[in-house]
Order: structure tokens, then C-alpha cells, then sequence
């Protein structure tokens, strides 16, 4: 139970920060992540998994499952370069397909 002598002192210290039972503190803007970032993040990563995929089908087919241990490097340098063009290709086509709801009226 609360006391009244803790009771005056929350009510004090909220009188001194400006705030009362009648105005609430400002919201903060950015909870979390800011959509712009979030935005990127997550089809950035979508388009790296898929070309992950595709570049490990393309070195298995071309290369064969002995390229991954013997030439490690050579394999992860592919795969990143089929990583990174998806990705890319993947942020420009999210950007080209949002939709801009002031030319719609």
C-alpha cells in the first residue's frame, strides 16, 4: 500500500517536471526502427537470400559440390556477387513499386 507521505512526494516530483493528472508527457516520434531503414533492411536481406540461393544452384551446377571445398574463397566470392546484385536489384524494385497516393486523385 502507498503511504501519503510517498503519495506527496510522486505528486510533488510530477509538479516539478510540469506534468500533472491533466496533461500526459509528449509521445516520442520513433518508438522503434524508422521505416526508411526498415524499408531497406528487410529487402535488402530478402533479395540477398535469394540471390544466395541462386549463386550456391549456379556454382553447384557449373562447378560441382568439390569447388565449395576446394576453392572456399572463389565460391563465397561468387555467391556474394549474386547476394549483392539481387539485394540491389531487389531495393530498386521495391522503390519503383511504392505507390504515390498524390497521383492517384
Amino acid at each position: 500500500m502507498v503511504s501519503r507521505d510517498q503519495k506527496a512526494r510522486s505528486s510533488a516530483a510530477a509538479a516539478a517536471s510540469g506534468l500533472t493528472q491533466g496533461n500526459k508527457p509528449p509521445r516520442r516520434q520513433f518508438v522503434g526502427m524508422p521505416s526508411l531503414i526498415r524499408f531497406l533492411l528487410v529487402n535488402a536481406a530478402a533479395g540477398f537470400g535469394l540471390g544466395f540461393v541462386v549463386g550456391s544452384a549456379f556454382v553447384q551446377a557449373r562447378h560441382g559440390l568439390d569447388f565449395f571445398v576446394e576453392k572456399p574463397l572463389a565460391s563465397a566470392m561468387i555467391i556474394w556477387s549474386f547476394g549483392a546484385g539481387f539485394a540491389m536489384g531487389m531495393i530498386g524494385s521495391a522503390l519503383a513499386l511504392i505507390s504515390d497516393d498524390s497521383r492517384d486523385s
